[in-house]
């Protein structure tokens, strides 16, 4: 499973990185994807499928900002996107992982034992004179 995710994450960063002659972006769009493909290779290699998931949506909303500023052309960005959706599909198969934590409270007092009492050994000090 995160053999293949890791390869869908490796397609994504060339779909960024590479492309072909009519898919292009520009050196900055091309550093910022980049970027944030890593984030997403480092969250998918730690199991941590909310985290990839949150920086794939990162992912979404560069494209849609560089795309508007002419950053990255039409065909990288569906590149991209495809990408992005094919990485999505792998995570949401992924198995989460959940902690759960028992906590056990301590046994009642027994009749006569004194761990319960307030007191700090002096007596009663109503019986001061």
């Amino acid at each position: 499973m995160m053999a293949r995710l890791g390869a869908l994450i490796v397609v994504a960063a060339l779909a960024v990185g590479c492309g072909d002659d009519e898919a292009s972006l520009s050196a900055t769009a091309s550093e910022r994807l980049v970027e944030q493909v890593a984030a997403v290779r480092a969250a998918a290699t730690n199991g941590d499928a909310a985290a990839a998931e949150l920086h794939l949506a990162a992912i979404e909303a560069s494209v849609e900002e560089l795309s508007a500023a002419g950053e990255l052309n039409t065909l990288a960005a569906r590149q991209v996107m495809a990408a992005v959706e094919a990485v999505q599909a792998q995570l949401g198969s992924l198995p989460t992982t959940t902690t759960t934590t028992t906590t056990t409270a301590p046994p009642p007092p027994e009749e006569g034992d004194d761990e319960g009492k307030k007191g700090n050994g002096r007596g009663n000090a109503d019986d001061e004179d």
